[in-house]
């Protein structure tokens, strides 16, 4: 399995399990998440609120 393939199945385990440090590990500094019409987090700062 490729590197960005155990990254993105160590996000999805820890999504699942709910273990938000985990998450945070798998995300770079420059990480944008975006839910249209109700947030747009720019940075693992934004994200960790």
């Amino acid at each position: 399995m490729s590197q960005n393939k155990k990254t993105i199945q160590k996000y999805m385990d820890s999504f699942q399990e709910t273990d938000h440090e985990q998450i945070l590990s798998c995300l770079t500094e420059d990480v944008i998440w975006e839910m249209p019409g109700v947030y747009l987090h720019h940075g693992k700062d934004e994200f960790d609120k």
